[in-house]
């Protein structure tokens, strides 16, 4: 049999293969076997109930499904807020990123570099400590925001307990968390755009205003479509900021899919339907995400 002789190079391939294989294999197997596992509690009668009686779960095919598709709270509350939520949040998150990316890229703006930390600071900080901050500002009695508002005459809002406040209360606090990122990925999009073609824009006579909206916002098209990416799947998964802020309440009215999910399966004990609402939340990531790729793709053909 004959032998085959590997080059240093080759050896040394493998070598850095046969230390990265571990870490591949656990990576996979912490990505696929919790996904491989709601899937199939999805399909199950799992319940706090059943598992307290001492009966074990049943499986019941697509019961879960049919349940949450006619689930009246999930549909009349839940989603309308997740869409006004991420909508609202990333919207936001993008104008208010480019334009603090375009303002803080002038060279005539001092302290730059000061304040782009002080943007940063709020996407460094916990989500725990955005969300009491956040609570704090809006607090009817000593709040800031109603401090302001009484200074001015006017009569303190309950903004958390109001139907209609809490969930544009909710977007400007999340906007606030991440704009910071938006403006990250659309200053590191300003240093790809060459200077000679605004010196070019500049003879040719064009304003400041014409080069922003001509030159500046096409050339960051790529970088605008890979923003609303990461901002509408992290909002998307948005949990912590709104259970900490209002638990979902008053009512339901900011409610979105990751929180009720998160108390239907652990707050009322329903793991079956709360796996089931899990999967429906991560199809929605994935069709998300193949739609923005195929958009980037042909954007960028």
């Amino acid at each position: 049999m004959k032998r085959v002789s590997l080059s240093d190079n080759q050896r040394g391939v493998l070598f850095a293969y046969a230390f990265l294989l571990p870490l591949v294999a656990l990576y996979v197997s912490l990505l696929f076997y919790p996904i491989a596992r709601g899937a199939l509690w999805s399909l199950q009668d799992l319940s706090l109930a059943r598992l307290a009686g001492g009966r074990p779960s049943e499986y019941v095919g697509l019961d879960n499904y049919r349940r949450l598709f006619s689930d009246a709270t999930f549909w009349g509350k839940v989603v309308p807020n997740t869409i006004v939520f991420v909508a609202g949040s990333v919207g936001l998150q993008i104008v208010i990123g480019t334009a603090l990316a375009i303002l803080l890229n002038q060279r005539f703006i001092v302290g730059r570099r000061i304040m782009r930390s002080v943007v940063l600071l709020p996407w460094v900080t916990a989500n725990v400590i955005v969300a009491y901050s956040w609570v704090f500002i809006y607090d009817s009695r000593v709040g800031l925001l109603n401090t302001f508002l009484i200074d001015l005459g006017l009569h303190p809002v309950s903004v958390l307990t109001s139907r209609a406040l809490v969930i544009p209360a909710i977007v400007l606090a999340n906007v606030w968390k991440g704009t910071a990122f938006a403006m990250l990925v659309q200053s590191s999009g300003l240093q790809t755009i060459p200077d000679e073609v605004y010196q070019a824009a500049a003879i040719d006579g064009a304003g400041n205003g014409a080069m922003i909206t001509r030159i500046t916002l096409p050339l960051l098209k790529r970088f605008t479509l890979l923003n609303v990416l990461y901002a509408t799947m992290s909002t998307l998964n948005v949990f912590d900021l709104i259970y900490l802020m209002t638990g979902g309440g008053p009512l339901n009215n900011s409610s979105v899919v990751g929180l009720y999910m998160y108390q239907q399966a652990f707050t009322l004990g329903r793991f079956g339907y709360g796996a089931a609402i899990a999967m429906l939340l991560l199809a929605c990531n994935f069709l998300l995400t193949f739609g923005v790729l195929k958009w980037f793709g042909r954007e960028t053909a």
